[in-house]
């Protein structure tokens, strides 16, 4: 008996299922499960762990149970009963059962004919795959020596009585299941045209199991329908593996061959596909002195390929091991020689004139060695793959990852509203469809944990899109601030002119610009005094405008690394157009900016940040491009002009001191979360406090409510006497000099200043 649960820290007799493990079977949290049949890989684990049985990695099941139902895509259910007597280390082994890809398949499987000279080797991957686990009649597997593949399943087994000897096949008998051993013999045979393999094991004395035959038979794959290069580029989640796997075997279809799959049925089309080698990069040999090797099992691809015509090769993260730089995979050096092994492959494939076509992807064309990227390789067919760029976009993936999941028949399902995923999709900016993905899964883990169901809701949806965040800002404080513009009191002018920037830059009014000949500001700075309220501004502005913020305090840019500190500058850009629309607040624009002059890495990072200054987009008509770039300051007159001048921070917007109303309303704000007095009002604590800044004021605030509980253990309320008694203790630290300087800065900035 199975109970689903949600902790991860389940009993023997409990599981743990993916949401569209449950949907598939049609489970629901809570049901009682009776275990009956499945269909996978029994293997005997060698470290016990309370007598318990693992399924497809997520299902545990108590020993005692006769079978195990796990899940397949599309399930698929066969009658493969535990072995109940016979093995005298059963109960003290793990039991794991593990369902691979349907062996049919002619996309996962390659069904190559192992030589006799390759015997050997695949004798010995065959035992180190199944050592000390169990083999049961009609068991499915596929085994890998680089790129070759080969589907095999157990057609006979034997076993022959104990103490017989091993070369007394007399003796043998048919048996359900049997266990390998390092003993086990390994033969290849062939059977109806077909490869196969036949597993002897001697008797172990160490186990005294006995003797058993496997006997294994291969899998047909059909092979389906001069050399094409094909690159796929595009970003981290954008999809190119999932292109790659739904378009390389009929990527390289004729106009007729498409008009003949699509009016056929989907079996024939199926049929009459090109037969595709795959390369996965991931399996490849790595290290040091891997090149040879790599290069040698590229050739025996492409050998196969040849000998298959019409094919295709396909080859995924390319870049791996074919890049410009060094990687995990190999050095700069490793890397050449792959690539310059690889183009001589398509070199030899385009002058032969075979039907064999390349297909390859890659992050972009430059991350390719240039002895691949020429015209004639793969230079000439670019196939490039963007996020979503709109709303509509955005809505079409997530109603596409709902049925990938199978939470229901419709889009939208039962719990789901069109209104609410329109509003999702338009507040998620710069989600790649892997990002969309996740966010439907964490909406249905919401669920789950809130209800115990797997179909979410619209209240679900929403808190999942307020968790997760676009890929493209995981190294940077993405996540959306709180603050609202109600929580800011006073700074009415530098409110309005955010505002103005933000709707000019999403496309608002664009016919004023159009008709006037006038491109919106790039950026605003925010200068004034310290405690002003000018970093809850740029929060304010991310939050009300419900777009993606990016926020970096500039010192935080440099590195003793050389070329660091220019390259955090460059990335922070390039994140937020991934990102776009989006708010790039940069707070102590002065740590990062200032005066150039003294050489060293300060001076280069200026003029890194002035390059990507001058390429934000100068019209922002499209809202997927929109950048808002927003600084704030206490020394403006420690930022370089160059960063200042006309056409880069088009707007300075001054942060002063609060007037007695916007002094009123910050009191307001704090005095709503404190229990005061009834004679004391906003209005006493803003006449008293002239001269101080908004940060001050909150103090002000803060500093009473301490001097209330400090004197009073007992008291209910701030008084008059604990606002005056905080006055003594908090005192402004502005100048009125200051704050004169703070007023005419602009007016008063020395005209010597180089702009470039």
């Amino acid at each position: 008996m199975l109970t689903i649960g949600v902790d991860g820290a389940l009993g023997p007799s409990e599981c743990l299922l993916a949401t569209s493990v449950m949907h598939r079977l049609g489970l629901q949290s809570g049901h009682i499960v009776r275990l009956s049949t499945s269909y996978g890989d029994v293997y005997a684990g060698v470290r016990p762990k309370r007598g318990s049985a693992v399924a497809s990695d997520k299902i545990f099941v108590n020993e005692d149970a006769a079978a195990v139902l796990v899940d397949v895509s599309p399930v698929v259910l066969c009658p493969v009963l535990l072995p109940q007597n016979g093995v005298p280390t059963l109960r003290s082994v793990t039991l794991t059962m593990v369902v691979p890809e349907n062996a049919r398949d002619a996309n996962t499987c390659d069904a190559v004919v192992p030589s006799i000279a390759s015997t050997m080797e695949w004798q010995a991957l065959f035992r180190r795959t199944l050592h000390h686990k169990i083999a049961y009649l009609h068991l499915r597997t596929t085994q890998r020596v680089l790129t070759h593949r080969i589907a095999l399943e157990v057609v006979n087994l034997s076993v022959a009585s104990q103490g017989e000897e091993s070369s007394t096949s007399a003796a043998e008998s048919d048996a359900a299941w049997g266990i390998v051993t390092d003993a086990t013999e390994v033969r290849f045979y062939n059977h109806n045209a077909a490869a196969g393999v036949s597993i002897g094991r001697q008797q172990c004395a160490s186990t005294g199991l006995g003797r058993s035959a496997v006997e294994t038979c291969q899998e047909g794959v059909p092979f389906c329908s001069g050399c094409l290069c094909t690159l796929v580029v595009g970003g981290t989640g954008v999809g190119k593996s999932r292109w790659l796997s739904l378009h390389a075997p009929t990527a390289f279809h004729t106009e007729q061959q498409r008009h003949m799959d699509a009016s056929t049925s989907p079996a024939t089309a199926a049929g009459s596909r090109r037969y595709t080698e795959w390369v996965h990069v991931d399996q490849l040999p790595q290290g040091e002195g891997s090149e040879v090797t790599t290069a040698t099992a590229l050739h025996e691809v492409f050998e196969r390929a040849r000998q298959s015509a019409p094919a295709t090769v396909a080859i995924d993260d390319l870049h791996l091991i074919c890049g410009r730089e060094a990687s995990s995979a190999g050095s700069r050096w490793a890397m050449s020689l792959i690539a310059h092994a690889l183009a001589a492959e398509l070199l030899d494939l385009q002058s032969r004139r075979l039907d064999v076509g390349v297909i390859a992807s890659a992050p972009t064309l430059a991350s390719l060695d240039a002895c691949l990227t020429v015209a004639t390789l793969f230079g000439g067919s670019v196939v490039t793959l963007e996020m979503p760029s709109g709303p509509q976009e955005r809505l079409a993936c997530l109603r596409m990852c709902l049925l990938e999941l199978r939470l229901n028949d419709s889009a939208a399902g039962p719990g789901l509203s069109e209104a609410c995923l329109l509003e999702v999709a338009e507040r998620a900016h710069g989600f790649t469809q892997r990002d969309l993905h996740r966010l439907v899964e964490t909406a249905v883990m919401q669920a789950f944990q809130t209800r115990q169901s797997i179909v979410p809701t619209d209240a679900d949806l929403r808190a999942a899109s307020a968790i997760v965040h676009p890929s493209s800002l995981k190294h940077f404080e993405v996540s959306v601030p709180t603050v609202t513009w109600a929580d800011i009191g006073g700074s009415a002018e530098a409110k309005q002119t955010l505002c103005d920037v933000v709707d000019w830059c999403l496309g608002k009014q664009s016919w004023l610009f159009t008709e006037f000949n006038l491109t919106p500001p790039k950026g605003v700075l925010l200068y004034g005094p310290p405690g002003c309220s000018k970093t809850m501004l740029a929060k304010a502005l991310a939050n009300e405008s419900r777009m993606n913020f990016i926020s970096v305090k500039g010192p935080e840019v440099f590195s003793k690394w050389v070329g660091d500190s220019e390259k955090a500058v460059r990335d922070i850009f390039e994140r937020a157009r991934a990102a776009s629309p989006c708010v790039v607040f940069i707070d102590e624009l002065d740590g990062m900016c200032g005066h150039r002059g003294r050489g060293g890495v300060s001076d280069r990072v200026i003029s890194q940040f002035l390059t990507e200054l001058d390429g934000l987009p100068a019209a922002f008509g499209e809202k997927k491009r929109a950048l808002v770039f927003v600084a704030a300051t206490n020394r403006p007159d420690s930022i370089d002009g160059a960063v200042l001048r006309p056409g880069r921070i088009d707007r300075r917007v001054y942060v002063g001191l609060p007037t007695l109303p916007e002094r009123c309303a910050i009191t307001d704000i704090q005095f709503k979360h404190l229990p005061v007095a009834g004679d004391l009002t906003a209005h006493y604590v803003a006449e008293r406090t002239e001269g101080y800044t908004g940060a001050e004021v909150v103090a002000v605030v803060k500093e009473a409510a301490f001097h209330a509980i400090t004197v009073n253990a007992s008291a209910c309320h701030v008084t008059l006497a604990d606002i005056d008694a905080a006055l003594q203790k908090v005192r402004p630290r502005i100048s009125a000099k200051d704050v004169e300087w703070y007023k005419h800065w602009p007016n008063n900035r020395k005209t010597t200043t180089a702009c470039v």
